[in-house]
């Protein structure tokens, strides 16, 4: 599907999208950014050890919990309108 199709179809001119994919770059850029400032002070004022266990979690535990809520569940839960998926632990 080419950019005009999904421009017309979706009521979007390809400029926007051009414009989205620019803005969604800039927010990763900072989002990157702020994820090594955090880093660095909280190895700067915790020390080695400390700091790497904050790297080490915030690496691994951390990143895959934002992309869980990143791509979100909200979507999914609030169109369940028929009660088919639970999200209980029950």
């Amino acid at each position: 599907m080419s950019i005009e199709a999904v421009g017309k179809q979706g009521g979007r001119k390809p400029s926007f999208m051009k414009n989205d994919v620019l803005w969604n770059g800039i927010g990763s850029m900072c989002y990157a950014l702020a994820s090594m400032v955090l880093a660095f002070f909280v190895l700067r004022l915790g020390g080695e050890e400390q700091g790497g266990i904050f790297g080490f979690g915030y690496s691994t535990l951390g990143q895959q919990f934002f992309i869980v809520a990143y791509f979100g569940l909200r979507p999914f839960h609030i169109t369940d309108m028929k009660g088919e998926f639970s999200f209980s632990t029950i």
